[in-house]
């Protein structure tokens, strides 16, 4: 099993669980989630880092409704790394992806 194929089976298994509507919605309403949320801790660095179209195709399958979702890594001060799932027809630059992650992890 490749790294993509791990990360849908992980998608599946929060599918079970009921992770999964919660990921969808937060990602539809958002267009961005964090691996440091604090409303949804299900997200991993491993999960982000491993993400490829088919990890889209899957979470449109299932009720998500945008387009490509891309993963991004920013080092933060005192945070370390924090990794983005975000919708890039929401977030024009990979810098405003890291200003939204710096505004959510100092706040």
């Amino acid at each position: 099993m490749n790294k993509v194929e791990k990360t849908i089976n992980i998608l599946n298994n929060f599918k079970t669980s009921g992770v999964l509507t919660e990921l969808i919605d937060i990602l539809n309403m958002k267009q961005i989630i964090l691996d440091e949320e604090n409303d949804f801790k299900g997200l991993s660095s491993t999960i982000l880092e491993n993400w490829d179209s088919d990890c889209t195709l899957f979470l449109q399958n299932n009720g998500y409704d945008g387009n490509i979702l891309i993963g991004y890594a920013c080092e933060v001060e005192s945070r370390g790394w924090v990794y983005a799932l975000y919708n890039p027809d929401y977030f024009e630059s990979f810098e405003e992806v890291k200003n939204y992650i710096r505004r959510y992890t100092y706040n």
